[in-house]
């Protein structure tokens, strides 16, 4: 039987906190995010990070793009759109 619908986890199989993913933003893009550090929620996992693995076995993905080209492109896409 073959399932035609399936979820693949796309990423670069390495994980990166909010925190982390803030800083890599505003340094790339040399603006100034405000932000304010809160405990974690009860019941929130300290890390998770998904597995790429069946993307690379079921349609041969891989990840192309770098944290900073992510920050820098999706900042410069909706720059384009607010500039609509």
């Amino acid at each position: 039987k073959t399932k035609k619908d399936f979820t693949l986890n796309l990423g670069t199989g390495n994980g990166f906190s909010v925190k982390e993913i803030v800083m890599a933003f505003s340094e790339f893009n040399n603006i100034n995010i405000p932000f304010k550090n809160h405990d974690r929620r009860r019941g929130d996992l300290p890390t998770v990070i998904s597995s790429i693995d069946l993307a690379k076995k079921t349609i041969n993905w891989l990840p192309k793009y770098s944290l900073e080209d992510i920050c820098r492109s999706s900042f410069l896409w909706k720059k384009k759109l607010l500039n609509k």
